[in-house]
């Protein structure tokens, strides 16, 4: 047992610096290739916090642990409504009012996007026309986003003056390439090994430890972003990375082989994240948010981690 954790501690924390980096580069790189900064910011730095969970998903069907995949969606979007959200919100020092016209795209598509996963779960099933639906889903979501931010952003493209790209920040980018692939991969293999010792479904790995551990890029930015007094941008980004998840971390995996969806996964952990989507369209609707309201999040976590493994 203590070979696998090893490997999958390091796995982890290595899949998420090398996607950290990933996003860094390829940033700088779209500055200096003249994309406008608002394509940047709904492109590179949204996939950028999600990417683990792409890398993941992926390398799980790659190494017939596909189970994973529903398992890393659904787990990776409770927790980042009711860990993340939570945890952040505890930093706040007093209300905080909640600026509701940023929002009321988003939860359109947050709704949407949950209410799609659950008729892809319901039947166990996940055919290739509905993976299309879901990722034709993300498109409309970053047409919506390009559409409002466009003239928002026009006039500061013009002032922003190229960052010079050097031979590093390529060859950082291609090497943090290798090392989300490789690090996703053993990731997976430690994962199933580890179900494999406990004797438990590598969907139950999926739905907490892999969740947790690829939701982590996502805690830092919005702990940091509450710390600044931005709770917009912690709830963007929950918000962001759950519809990510939906739409692209499901369905990419199905274009490159069969994704298993256990029966557990739609009757015992889709109704939590029914529950955490109405928790989080709750505070967003109350237009202000409290540390204790982050504590109940963080409570109703726990609540489904000892409903999960018990």
């Amino acid at each position: 047992m203590i070979l696998p954790a090893v490997v999958f501690i390091i796995s982890l924390a290595t899949l998420i610096k090398s996607s950290d980096l990933f996003t860094e580069k390829a940033e700088v790189i779209g500055k200096y290739l003249g994309i406008p900064s608002f394509l940047i910011g709904v492109t590179i730095v949204a996939m950028g916090t999600s990417m683990p969970e792409l890398a993941s998903a992926i390398m799980s069907v790659v190494n017939n642990a596909s189970q994973i995949v529903p398992g890393n969606v659904i787990g990776s979007n409770i927790a980042n409504i009711l860990l993340i959200l939570g945890i952040a919100t505890m930093f706040l020092k007093k209300d905080t009012e909640i600026k509701w016209d940023l929002f009321h795209g988003d939860i359109t598509f947050i709704i949407a996007s949950t209410l799609f996963l659950g008729v892809v779960l319901w039947d166990g099933a996940f055919s290739i026309f509905e993976a299309v639906l879901l990722f034709a889903g993300y498109v409309v979501y970053f047409l919506y986003n390009y559409d409002i931010h466009k003239n928002k952003n026009n006039a500061k493209n013009g002032d922003e003056s190229k960052k010079r790209v050097s031979a590093v920040d390529a060859i950082v980018l291609v090497a943090s390439m290798v090392l989300i692939a490789v690090s996703a991969n053993y990731l997976i293999i430690s994962a199933t090994e580890i179900a494999t010792l406990l004797n438990i479904g590598v969907e139950i790995i999926g739905l907490t430890a892999v969740a947790i551990g690829t939701s982590l890029p996502e805690l830092a930015v919005s702990i940091s972003a509450v710390r600044r007094g931005n709770i917009e941008m912690a709830l963007g980004n929950v918000s962001g990375s759950n519809i990510f998840n939906v739409f692209v971390v499901m369905s990419i995996p199905k274009f490159i082989g069969g994704v298993a969806i256990p029966a557990m996964l739609f009757a015992q952990s889709y109704p939590f994240l029914l529950l955490a989507t109405t928790m989080f369209l709750s505070i967003i609707l109350d237009h202000r948010l409290h540390k204790y309201e982050g504590a109940m999040l963080f409570l109703l976590y726990l609540f489904f981690i000892v409903e999960t493994i018990v």
